[in-house]
């Protein structure tokens, strides 16, 4: 996919339960003495299994008590770019489950408007669920800054798309996409109806359920709209994007691993909106 206009490519762009075994007795009393200590190990076991679930959920719970409502826990992890040379350490981080939406960009009054052009979901009240598009990396930064949160870099979007250290390829495993499949908002076969008609363009922001696939619990990773990063692309002006948006169709453009760096940070497109991060409670 192309992204024209200002004229730059987004193509381009257990719990253990202890096993019970025991001799057989053939006296009475021993027999019961057997029997009651077969019990209180039952018991026993029991009561290990319901305190071992107590202490994941009350470890779940730690972990969600990590990031405020609406953000995923990311632990943190060392490991290469698939597509850029060197390892990269990250430091545990709070991550917007979804894409900032349309509906949540224009809420926040400070922020200057996104635009309006053809396929931007700005000011469509049909679309106040899908993806704030049509912004440039400033006013994605302003957003999240105004939240006390920030755009990702690269690094961060990667690990948390791959799952950490699951490295899944794509971000709900390695399974790859197919035409029409039910986990990418994709253009191809979507265009019998016309903006902001559905089934064009974007979708509802966790349309697809990703979150109940992702090792983190994200949604849209790939395949609704690109994703803004702070990285520096191929020139100064430049900013990497992640993820891949709906107008594409090549999946090798919905890998976790994939990067375009050739997008100018002054770019607002359809097919590009952002998400914030944060550092945890």
């Amino acid at each position: 996919m192309h992204i024209q206009a200002r004229a730059c490519h987004l193509a381009l762009l257990v719990v253990v339960l202890p096993s019970a075994c025991g001799s057989v007795n053939n006296g009475g009393s021993d027999s019961a003495d057997a029997a009651a200590s077969d019990d209180d190990g039952g018991d026993s076991a029991d009561a290990d299994a319901a305190a071992d679930a107590d202490a994941v959920d009350a470890g779940d719970a730690a972990v969600e008590a990590q990031c405020s409502e609406g953000l995923a826990f990311v632990p943190g992890g060392t490991f290469t770019l698939a597509d850029k040379p060197g390892e990269v350490v990250i430091e545990p981080f709070c991550m917007d489950i979804t894409h900032v939406t349309a509906g949540a960009y224009a809420g926040c009054v400070s922020c200057s408007p996104a635009d309006t052009a053809a396929m931007c979901n700005t000011d469509i009240a049909s679309r106040e669920l899908d993806p704030a598009n049509c912004v440039d990396l400033a006013q994605a930064e302003f957003y999240c800054e105004s939240l006390d949160r920030s755009v990702p870099t690269e690094e961060q979007w990667e690990w948390a798309a791959r799952g950490g250290e699951s490295a899944n390829l794509y971000a709900w495993g390695d399974d790859p996409p197919v035409e029409d499949d039910d986990r990418l908002c994709w253009f191809a076969g979507r265009v019998d109806q016309t903006f902001p008609d559905r089934p064009s363009a974007t979708c509802p922001v966790g349309f697809y359920d990703q979150q109940a696939v992702h090792p983190f619990g994200l949604e849209d990773m790939t395949g609704n709209v690109w994703t803004w990063t702070t990285s520096e692309g191929s020139e100064e002006a430049n900013r990497v994007v992640r993820g891949g948006g709906w107008d594409n169709t090549l999946p090798g453009r919905m890998t976790t691993g994939f990067r375009n760096d050739l997008i100018q940070a002054t770019i607002r497109h359809p097919a590009l909106g952002f998400r914030c991060v944060q550092a945890p409670l």
